[in-house]
C-alpha cells in the first residue's frame, strides 16, 4: 500500500479565523486541510500545528502570500518540509 498524500492548502484573506474556518477531506490516497488565516502569523502557527501534530506533510499557500510570505511559512515549518506558493500564470 502507498503511503497517504497528506497536504495542507493555506489561503490567506481579511475575515478568516482559522479556529472557525478550515475543512478536511479525506479518501485512502489522499488527506487535504484547508485552513483560512487573515494574517502570516496565523499560518505560520496553522503550518507548524499542522506538521508537528503529523497531520500533512506538506503545505500548499494561496498566492497571496507571495514569495516572501511563503519564505516565512517555510522558516516556521522547517526546511525539511515542502511548502509551496500558487504563482498566476498572467
Amino acid at each position: 500500500m502507498s503511503k497517504q498524500f497528506r497536504f495542507a492548502f493555506i489561503v490567506m484573506s481579511r475575515g478568516f479565523d482559522p479556529s472557525q474556518n478550515h475543512a478536511m477531506m479525506e479518501v485512502d490516497s489522499c488527506k487535504a486541510v484547508l485552513v483560512g488565516v487573515a494574517r502570516l502569523d496565523q499560518a505560520c502557527a496553522a503550518a507548524q500545528h499542522l506538521i508537528s501534530t503529523g497531520e500533512v506533510d506538506r503545505i500548499e499557500l494561496c498566492g497571496a502570500f507571495g514569495e516572501a510570505g511563503a519564505k516565512a511559512v517555510q522558516e516556521a515549518v522547517g526546511k525539511d518540509i515542502s511548502v509551496s506558493y500558487i504563482v498566476p500564470l498572467q
